[in-house]
């Protein structure tokens, strides 16, 4: 059984990235999703007849939705990613942008990057932690002290990426589980 969505009527989630709106637009027949680089704004309108309780409804939002921020990730986290990894002097295969909550990024040994499209919720200081993150990780594929050197040396200097890495979690526990847990329960 899909859990149900209890949807406001005007949804809000906003960060520096991005303002991500849910709106129930009178007369709708279809939902529509746009994302303005300009403004920011990622914005999905269903109809008024939005039934949170059925799960066709649910799931066709979900589906929307996770659609909807893969591909503001592939415009938004993706050239970021680019534009560090240039910065400091990586060189990486492939971007693949998923579906999952329990990793944020993963680098794999033939050098392919694999993001969160959840990222896209995230404050820009924890989107570039987990991307220079995930770029240290092309030189060291552990969490050696090593690899922490590297990853301290792009976030501002020695403890500056363990600290990173706590205050992220600690953003996602209280701002973002409680919005994944409405749109995105597991």
């Amino acid at each position: 059984m899909t859990p149900p969505i209890s949807l406001p009527e005007d949804f809000a989630f906003e960060t520096d990235l991005l303002t991500f709106r849910i709106e129930r637009r009178l007369g709708a027949r279809v939902a529509q999703s746009s994302f303005s680089k300009e403004t920011k704004l990622c914005l999905i309108t269903v109809p008024d007849t939005f039934d949170g309780t059925n799960s066709a409804h649910v799931v066709w939002l979900r589906t929307v939705v996770k659609e909807t921020l893969r591909r503001v990730a592939k415009m938004v986290i993706v050239p970021r990613l680019a534009a560090i990894a240039q910065e400091y002097g990586y060189t990486f295969r492939r971007v693949f942008v998923k579906d999952v909550t329990s990793r944020w990024g993963s680098c794999s040994e033939n050098g392919n990057i694999n993001l969160s499209l959840w990222l896209t919720l995230l404050p820009s200081r924890f989107v570039d932690y987990v991307l220079k993150h995930e770029l240290a990780h092309l030189r060291e594929l552990n969490h050696s002290a090593r690899f922490w050197t590297e990853v301290d040396k792009m976030t501002g200097g020695p403890g500056t990426a363990k600290a990173l890495s706590k205050a992220k979690n600690e953003y996602i526990r209280s701002h973002l589980l409680p919005l994944l847990s409405l749109i995105n329960p597991r």
